[in-house]
């Protein structure tokens, strides 16, 4: 026959799961939150280094790898947190870059990109 477990044992059993629930929240939370700022440093390092470039040559890289080897940008520049290339685009009124985000997919709420 099997023994009653102590009702003292269930509550802190219970109170143990839902720490442990409760620090598995915050530390997701957290990590996304990190990912994402380290993805819009990553953003900003390549605006700043695209506008240096077109200041310099007066025209648009033909790949972000340019921006790399003529030294503007780090190469780990070139990929947001989520190991996804960053893209930039060139125009008459500007220079644009965006990260897809957490997703992976471009034009989602969660791009990040170098204009508000």
């Amino acid at each position: 026959m099997l023994k009653k477990i102590p009702a003292a044992v269930w509550i802190a059993a219970m109170i143990c799961g839902f720490m442990a629930l409760g620090l598995y929240v915050f530390t997701v939370s957290s990590f996304h939150a990190a990912q994402r700022k380290v993805s819009q440093q990553r953003v900003q390092e390549l605006d700043q280094g695209l506008s240096r470039y077109l200041l310099d040559t007066r025209r648009c890289p033909t790949t972000t790898a340019d921006l790399v080897t003529m030294g503007y940008v780090r190469s780990s520049a070139l990929k947001d947190a989520w190991r996804s290339n960053i893209i930039i685009s060139c125009s008459g009124i500007g220079s644009f870059v965006r990260s897809a985000g957490r997703d992976k997919v471009f034009d989602t709420s969660d791009d990040i990109t170098s204009t508000p």
